[in-house]
Parts: structure tokens; sequence; C-alpha cells
């Protein structure tokens, strides 16, 4: 049927939370707008209180963005299945659009962002692999759907990223250079961006493994005009 659940995971966003959602308000080619704020400590919550046609779900106390997502994707109804972070910059109902249908018109399975702050090397290579904009039909994962509960922060995607491989799934890299996920160190004040992204990945996969990871998505990856 091609409806499109999009599920935008949110803590501590009041700042940026209503930019992502005013975008999305205009995107009819959505059936659903999920959001799951993950125990937010700030305004997050209030903020989203004006968007009257979104779902939102609350964690009862921080679980992690792996676990509100798979709480996100419970409560959807469409069959594929749209993953946007929630301080997202310079987004539009193009971008999203763009992203969405290389799955929605079934030429590809998966279709992930490549945003216009991606680091340097990931532009070269074409692949941003763990980025956390992503479209992909439900029953991609359905099978791996209780393993989610168990993974951390940026282990998601590379778990995302694990089942594309094994599947030797059709994914589209779909460019967004007006595009931007502001960088954890502006956010916070501090340099935690690859800190908490190593951690995270390395926990889940060896080096050996993400550039095995790199390799074989790339040759996974088709042409889209």
């Amino acid at each position: 049927m091609n409806r499109i659940s999009c599920i935008v995971p949110m803590y501590n966003e009041e700042t940026r939370i209503v930019r992502v959602l005013s975008v999305l308000e205009k995107c009819d080619f959505l059936e659903e707008v999920i959001i799951v704020d993950d125990f937010s400590s700030d305004n997050s919550l209030r903020e989203t209180s004006a968007f009257k046609n979104f779902h939102v779900i609350r964690n009862d106390k921080n679980l992690g963005k792996s676990m509100s997502i798979y709480n996100g994707i419970l409560r959807s109804k469409g069959d594929i299945l749209l993953f946007l972070d929630a301080d997202l910059l310079g987004l539009t109902v193009q971008s999203i659009k763009d992203l969405t249908e290389p799955v929605f018109l079934g030429k590809a399975d998966m279709s992930i962002s490549l945003r216009k702050n991606a680091p340097s090397f990931w532009k070269i290579i074409g692949l941003d692999y763990i980025t956390g904009e992503r479209c992909f039909k439900k029953n991609v994962i359905s099978n791996e759907l209780n393993r989610l509960p168990d993974l951390d922060g940026f282990e998601i995607e590379v778990f995302l990223n694990s089942i594309v491989i094994e599947k030797k799934l059709k994914l589209a890299v779909v460019n967004w250079p007006n595009v931007e996920s502001p960088l954890k160190r502006k956010k916070f004040g501090v340099h935690w961006d690859f800190i908490i992204m190593g951690l995270n990945i390395f926990s889940y996969l060896s080096p050996i493994q993400i550039f095995k990871q790199i390799y074989l998505m790339k040759k996974l990856i088709i042409k889209n005009n």
C-alpha cells in the first residue's frame, strides 16, 4: 500500500524540534508522524503540543535512541518507515520527498541521506554509513525487530547496515546538499561527536568489520536518478 510512517526520536531538542515538525506538517505524502520523546528534561515535549495531527509517545524514562525508535515502530501503521533526527537544519519538503521516493517507487529497499555537513571522507566515498535519516520497507526489519531494544546509540545504524548487507538489499544514497545535523559539540559545548560515536560503534563492530561493512554497502548502492 506504500503508506509512510515517519518516526522522530527526540531528546532535549526544544530549540530545534519545531523547525523539523513544521516541515513534516507540510508533507501530505506521509501517512503519519510519530514523535518519541525519550524523557526529555527540557521543554521539548511542550514544543510538540502545537502539532495536533502528530502522535506523541513519551518514554517513562530515558531509554536511548534505539528503544525510542522501537517504540515508534510498534505504534506505526505504515508499511514504509522513515526515520528522521529531531535536530536537522535546512530540512525541506523536497528533501524528505527525495529520501522517500526511491523506496516508495520500488527502486530501492532502503534509502539513506548524505548530508551537507557529513565528514569529508564520507562525501568522497559517497556513503554516510551511520546517518540517522533512513527510509525502508517495514518488512525489511520485521523479523529482527525484537533485537532493537538491546542496541545503544549509533548501534542502530550499523545494525540496519548489517541487514542491508545480509539481505543484499538495493540501497539508494540521497544527496542532501542543504541539510545539516548540528555537531554535538555545538549543542552541548564539548567534543562528544567522535567519542560517543566511536564508543557506540566499536562496542558493536570492530574497525575491520566497519570497513568491511562500508565496502559491502558500497557494492549495493544503486544509481538514484
